[in-house]
């Protein structure tokens, strides 16, 4: 099971208990905080991972302008971690 569909299950659960128990405001806060989190937490992920395959593109992209230029690259990649 992939992390996309234990996070669907973990949510249909969440729902179904908020559905079959009438929760207090305060859970129903601590809910909304949960969910609002852990989307931003997957969103600055995704963003990360795009950013990172940027990183390795222009990389990749500047071997072929001699080794300086790579090695200028590979110390700016390493400065941006």
């Amino acid at each position: 099971m992939d992390a996309g569909t234990r996070n669907l299950a973990f949510w249909k659960r969440m729902r179904g208990i908020t559905e079959r128990h009438a929760l207090s405001g305060q859970e129903h806060r601590w809910q909304s905080l949960l969910y609002s989190s852990f989307n931003l937490v997957s969103i600055l992920k995704q963003l990360l991972t795009q950013w990172s395959k940027n990183q390795q593109q222009e990389v990749s992209q500047n071997v072929g302008h001699g080794p300086g230029l790579l090695i200028k690259a590979q110390e700016t990649l390493l400065q941006s971690t």
